[in-house]
């Protein structure tokens, strides 16, 4: 693949998506089941943050405590 590329050619089209009020539950299934390390988090059909894996890990860290 060379640096012209354009990210069409490797983007997720239809990516799993979590809302604001969803659970961390939701998107740890994402991660497991799809693979992703990233969810979109969308409110009102607009892009209202992103949830990356490294995110996930540091919450559970810290309500768990390990």
């Amino acid at each position: 693949m060379k640096n012209t590329t354009p990210v069409s050619k490797i983007m997720t089209r239809k990516p799993a998506t979590v809302a604001p009020e969803d659970h961390l539950e939701t998107v740890r299934i994402i991660f497991e089941v799809h693979g992703f390390h990233h969810v979109p988090v969308v409110e009102n059909g607009q892009l209202a943050g992103i949830v990356s894996y490294t995110d996930y890990l540091r919450v559970i860290r810290d309500l768990y405590g390990n």
